[in-house]
């Protein structure tokens, strides 16, 4: 049996190819065509009947009337038959369960979208959550930053007041050895090394803004050898005078000094607890970030699984509404057959009048026979 071609799938791929040149098409060859499909695709008879009523066509349905046998004829009607038998079945349930397929893929279809464009809006609510939470976490970290530097700045400045205080300190123990042991026992004439003792008294009057004559009379009137006169009196008391008032000074300091100590341990204190209120905001925060973030990658894997879905659902929907239409080209395949094939019975009607007429004419008497 020759190779059949789908009539309306062999038309839309000429209708697909570039034309270079006009050709006359045979309406005979195009019936035959039509015919010829329609049978072979009929449903619900055997196969070896369709392949029968196929190598009878030519000397059948496509013989004209006046020439038919009613044996060819019998096998014209049963075409027919057998083409309304497939008309009848490419308008049911093919068709029907085309169209519902299609149906069913579109609802499944905007089902699809639906779903993106949900997942799109919630990517967007996530994405403004993570730049926010990441917003706030860098501001608190920088913040945390800040109040470290000024706890690290309040220890160094602890760390250099009680430096200076300590050397306060000591500068007033060191005076008070001058005052109470070298300068004292100068006086009394009972130092153990008037001569060290001597350079320890001139040195302390000198930081302390004894003048140059002062400490000149000093370092005499305190020699072991010499009496405590009138004037020698007056150097000493100058010179006393000198250094318990450096030493007045060095205690009022160092009293001070303990407020100054108490302040500076409560800013070290203060900046401390700032700091780690600070990192545990920050700590949280970053948590929250993380938290956004994988929020976020969630909602954009969410996306791309709903995407893939409707590009299922798309495809699927495509292949039915491809279904669908190849259902309907099989109506429509029955149909032009059908058609074609009433189109050719009417011309053998027609025919088989003209040759019935052109009988009954040749049978008729003339009018010199009359």
């Amino acid at each position: 049996m020759p190779s059949m071609k789908r009539p309306a799938a062999a038309a839309a791929a000429k209708a697909t190819t570039p034309m270079k040149k006009a050709r006359v098409v045979d309406p005979l060859a195009q019936q035959k065509e039509l015919i010829s499909y329609a049978v072979s695709k009929a449903p619900t008879f055997p196969k070896e009947v369709l392949n029968m009523l196929m190598t009878s066509l030519e000397t059948s349905v496509f013989v004209k009337g006046s020439a038919r046998h009613p044996y060819q004829q019998e096998v014209a009607d049963m075409v027919k038959q057998v083409l309304e038998a497939f008309l009848k079945e490419t308008e049911g349930e093919p068709l029907t369960s085309a169209k519902a397929k299609v149906a069913a893929q579109e609802a499944e279809k905007k089902t699809a979208e639906e779903a993106v464009e949900k997942a799109k809006e919630a990517l967007e609510v996530k994405k403004s959550e993570a730049e926010a939470q990441i917003s706030a976490a860098k501001e608190a970290k920088q913040n945390w930053s800040a109040a470290s530097k000024k706890h690290h700045e309040a220890q160094k400045a602890e760390k250099v007041g009680l430096k200076e205080m300590s050397t306060l300190a000591d500068k007033k123990a060191a005076l008070d050895v001058v005052i109470d042991e070298h300068f004292a026992k100068l006086v009394d004439k009972t130092a153990g090394e008037p001569k060290k003792s001597m350079k320890e008294v001139t040195k302390a009057l000198k930081q302390h803004g004894a003048e140059k004559q002062l400490l000149e009379a000093i370092s005499a009137a305190l020699q072991p050898e010499k009496e405590h006169g009138g004037f020698e009196k007056v150097v000493i008391e100058t010179a006393m005078e000198i250094l318990t008032k450096a030493r007045a000074n060095f205690a009022g300091k160092v009293e001070a000094s303990e407020a100054t100590k108490a302040a500076l341990a409560a800013a070290v204190e203060s900046a401390e607890a700032e700091a780690k209120d600070l990192q545990g905001v920050s700590t949280a925060l970053e948590a929250k970030a993380a938290e956004a973030k994988d929020a976020k990658n969630e909602a954009e894997a969410s996306l791309a699984d709903v995407e893939k879905t409707l590009e299922l659902v798309e495809k699927t929907f495509e292949d039915a509404k491809s279904e669908e239409a190849q259902a309907l080209g099989e109506v429509a395949n029955a149909k032009e057959a059908l058609e074609a094939l009433v189109a050719i019975e009417t011309a053998v009607e027609a025919s088989e009048t003209l040759a019935a007429d052109a009988a009954e004419e040749a049978v008729l008497p003339t009018a010199g026979e009359a």
